[in-house]
């Protein structure tokens, strides 16, 4: 049996461009980010002694959300695609570091959900969105054509996103 506990809090980035379209105080916001991000767990289940594992994920995410805008303020929820670029995993037992390419344990492609507040002032734009798995529903669900939908095993995170609108 594995047992496992949260490591470090571990900070990563995306970046990337956006759109927003518009029809009175609602609007539709796709995005296309390339996105990093990384944790650490706690390995409990090895007799020799704990190992601290790293993990990195890069990923290229695809969010459209549906959003309300009142004044510069913003609420917005919607899903977001993630295509898996790489993953690898640190695994570290009395201060010796073994990492290794985790890339093919994960699905190519799957889906999991954001939602989140907004701000725009002038040309500049800030979100502070919620990102999660959608996961408990199931490893896949069938969409309306009997198609075999991936769902995300994402680990949920808060992220902050600053940009500039070009128009």
């Amino acid at each position: 049996m594995t047992d496992f506990q949260n490591g470090e809090r571990k900070f990563g980035f995306h970046a990337g461009l956006m759109t927003r379209i518009t029809l009175g105080n609602v609007y539709v916001q796709p995005e296309a980010l390339y996105t990093n991000a990384n944790g650490q767990l706690i390995d409990l289940s090895d007799p020799a002694g704990s190992q601290v594992v790293d993990y990195t994920f890069n990923r290229f995410d695809i969010p459209v959300v549906l959003g309300y805008k009142a004044g510069p303020f913003r609420v917005f929820a919607g899903g977001v695609w993630s295509g898996m670029i790489s993953a690898s995993e640190l695994r570290t037992v009395a201060g010796v570091g073994t990492k290794e390419d985790i890339t093919e344990l994960y699905d190519s492609g799957a889906w999991g959900y954001q939602a989140g507040v907004g701000l725009d002032l002038g040309k500049i734009t800030a979100d502070l969105k919620w990102e999660g798995s959608l996961g408990r529903y199931g490893n896949l669900i069938n969409d309306a054509a009997g198609n075999p939908v991936n769902l995300d095993q994402r680990a949920s995170q808060l992220m902050l996103s600053v940009g500039y609108m070009l128009f």
